[in-house]
């Protein structure tokens, strides 16, 4: 065998390595994203967020009637 189909041969196993380690790291991308798929779903739908939310639209709700007793107790009389 001479160095040319040596080298060949040498070159040929090498990609055949290459191939099967960019195979085997495809699978564990295609995990990786999965599981990171499931964590951002798992993050949007915390019930944390629903609480918040709540508390947000409360809070409006309870700033809203305050400014409208603050209004009742305190009219501004118009001078007309």
């Amino acid at each position: 065998m001479s160095d040319l189909e040596s080298n060949l041969s040498a070159l040929a196993a090498k990609v055949s390595q290459l191939e099967k380690q960019q195979i085997t790291l495809k699978k564990y991308v295609v995990k990786l994203k999965h599981t990171l798929d499931e964590q951002i779903e798992n993050f949007n739908h915390r019930p944390e967020a629903q609480y918040i939310e709540n508390l947000q639209e409360n809070f409006v709700a309870l700033t809203l009637r305050l400014d409208e007793l603050l209004a009742f107790n305190n009219p501004i009389k118009s001078t007309t």
